[in-house]
């Protein structure tokens, strides 16, 4: 025997052609109208997958994706158009010099932060059921907030993916985009819309902290 697990070369395979769907996915929609329903889709493809489904992921991925389009791009244009806005708003503001510039810039990158912790949870809670938008982007933005180690790590994880992504563009062709989806549906695979399960985690954290600040005394 060669050692080799010819399972993994079947999830590697897997990887890069869930890499490749959601590139083709975006770019069917000139990234800007196409991102979102690609995300959306392969959310789901993902989700049925770590479920046990067997199915052909090219045709759930076509098929999600058509009825996804309007849904997904509800979600994902103003979520680009943000981050960007975002973005040339850091990039004026952190360059010059004075206190005042510097202060918005701090809460630009603040709001970026939460930003991006939102959207590691809103694709694959807006792929479930039929809440509105609105739900799912205030159930994610709680969820980021309650489960801030998971976050922190998520959005680490994914600057460590993005930086390798710059420096060998290959990596990005073939597994950065699968990757990320694939650990965001690995720590999102309980996540509900509904916001009691995040208010009760919110609700212990506090009563933890109040135990502690009362010791401390």
């Amino acid at each position: 025997m060669d050692g080799k697990d010819p399972r993994d070369l079947a999830a590697l395979i897997w990887a890069v052609s869930l890499n490749l769907l959601w590139l083709g996915g975006a770019a069917a929609g000139l990234f800007l109208f196409g991102a979102g329903p690609a995300s959306m889709a392969l959310s789901e493809v993902i989700q049925r997958r770590l479920q046990g489904e067997k199915f052909s992921q090219v045709q759930a991925f076509y098929g999600s994706y058509r009825r996804s389009f309007a849904r997904g791009n509800a979600a994902g244009v103003p979520l680009i158009v943000t981050a960007v806005a975002l973005f040339q708003g850091w990039t004026h503001y952190s360059v010059q010099l004075n206190f005042g510039a510097q202060l918005i810039a701090s809460l630009v990158a603040l709001a970026s932060l939460l930003l991006a912790g939102t959207l590691c949870y809103i694709f694959p809670m807006f792929s479930r059921g039929d809440a509105s938008l609105l739900d799912c982007f205030v159930g994610a933005a709680r969820h980021a907030i309650c489960h801030l180690p998971q976050t922190v790590f998520m959005l680490m994880a994914t600057a460590g993916m993005a930086y390798l992504s710059l420096r060998l563009p290959l990596v990005a062709g073939l597994l950065s985009f699968s990757l990320w989806f694939l650990m965001v549906a690995w720590f999102c695979r309980n996540l509900s819309v509904s916001a009691e399960n995040t208010t009760e985690t919110m609700t212990a954290q506090v009563e933890t902290l109040r135990k502690s600040w009362a010791l401390a005394r």
